[in-house]
């Protein structure tokens, strides 16, 4: 079974057709985003999702917005089956969650445990913080058939990506950059460019193998500071 997945930050301040535009063309059986805006009619991803034929997997607030929205993680499947689902706090300081999701096949058995996560903005410094998050995301997360997708808001060869390679397989050989597509992304970073990789598709070991070569793609530009990423795996 060949399953195709699917992660993005779809950024607070998106243009919100573009990010529909793409979400309703990216073909993908699960789809994990960030930066989901929980309370705005105007940005109803769950609306455009559930229309395209995606379950409702789980949907998590993750913080309060200086003008009263929501923000969070969600995971969405077309997959036939959703099974149990849950949130998972990552840290006591600054505080970041995982959502989960357990993916069934049309029998009604588990195919695929799946995590989306956000973890703490640092401006690509080392942060004491953003590894307690890491770590207590490796914690839960651990087990066959699993896949943690999300902005680790950390660059390749730093330690907290070093930790999830230790436990997990990262599906993009060639660490191609993820953001920023608008210097406006984070005025602390004042990004030059598309020049710096935050977001991965890690997969547990056991089902590396059924990585499709060649398959992971980076998206252009579609209305997010970051570029949506997928990968496809046979299971």
């Amino acid at each position: 079974m060949r399953i195709k997945l699917f992660s993005w930050n779809i950024w607070c301040n998106c243009d919100f057709e573009g990010v529909s535009r793409l979400l309703r063309a990216c073909n993908a059986d699960v789809i994990a985003l960030q930066e989901v805006m929980l309370n705005d009619p105007k940005r109803d991803i769950r609306r455009i999702l559930i229309g395209e034929g995606y379950r409702h997997g789980v949907c998590s607030g993750v913080m309060t917005l200086k003008d009263g929205r929501v923000m969070g993680n969600a995971i969405f499947s077309r997959l036939p089956g959703t099974g149990p689902i849950g949130s998972y706090p990552l840290s006591r300081k600054d505080m970041r969650r995982a959502v989960y999701a357990g993916i069934e096949d049309g029998d009604g058995e588990p195919l695929l445990h799946v995590y989306c996560t956000h973890l703490l903005h640092t401006h690509q410094r080392l942060s004491d913080t953003q590894l307690v998050q890491a770590h207590r995301l490796l914690r839960i997360s651990r087990g066959r058939r699993t896949v943690v997708m999300g902005d680790f808001n950390a660059v390749p060869g730093s330690e907290v990506i070093a930790a999830m390679n230790n436990h997990m397989r990262d599906t993009d050989p060639d660490s191609n950059p993820t953001w920023s597509a608008h210097p406006e992304g984070c005025s602390g970073c004042n990004p030059g460019g598309i020049n710096t990789r935050l977001d991965y598709i890690f997969v547990s070991r056991d089902i590396y193998d059924g990585v499709v070569p060649g398959s992971f793609q980076v998206m252009a530009p579609s209305g997010s500071d970051h570029l949506a990423i997928s990968v496809e795996i046979d299971l």
